[in-house]
């Protein structure tokens, strides 16, 4: 399991990083809504590494980051994630609070791979606010990303 998620944790910060790098020659025409995607991403990623490492929670997972920022930010979630997947089991509990009130019994590998869906799917979101915006999406596909790997 664990080989498995450090490679989606490869996947994962190398497309970050190449949708970063887009919004970087980009700056002039994209929109709020594609930063602030991107930003949640990120930021959700951290607040997941922190509910594991039982750090202070990221609270406004939803603000919007400065593109010269995110870089950064993508960096330290992967080598944060890095670390708990090196520390860490697989199946070790985690109990994360429910913002309803309680708490709820996951697995680190659950939540780790849980990050990853969720990248995936604002990155879909971000994919579709370019063609809205008349540029041309990013290769985001995991398939396309490991043939290149390849090569």
């Amino acid at each position: 399991m664990k080989v498995f998620l450090k490679g989606q944790l490869a996947y994962n910060h190398a497309i970050n990083q190449a949708v970063i790098g887009y919004f970087e020659e980009n700056t002039g025409g994209l929109s709020e809504r594609a930063i602030k995607l991107m930003s949640h991403v990120l930021l959700v990623h951290k607040l997941w590494n922190h509910m594991i490492t039982q750090d202070a929670p990221v609270r406004d997972w939803w603000a919007p980051l400065a593109v010269e920022d995110m870089r950064n930010l993508d960096v330290e979630n992967k080598d944060t994630t890095t670390k708990i997947l090196d520390e860490l089991a697989a199946d070790a509990v985690i109990t994360v609070p429910n913002p309803r009130g309680g708490s709820t019994d996951f697995q680190m590998g659950d939540i780790v791979f849980h990050i990853f869906n969720h990248s995936n799917y604002h990155r879909g979101q971000i994919n579709t606010e370019l063609r809205t915006l008349g540029l041309e999406p990013l290769k985001t596909d995991y398939i396309f990303w490991k043939a290149m790997q390849r090569h």
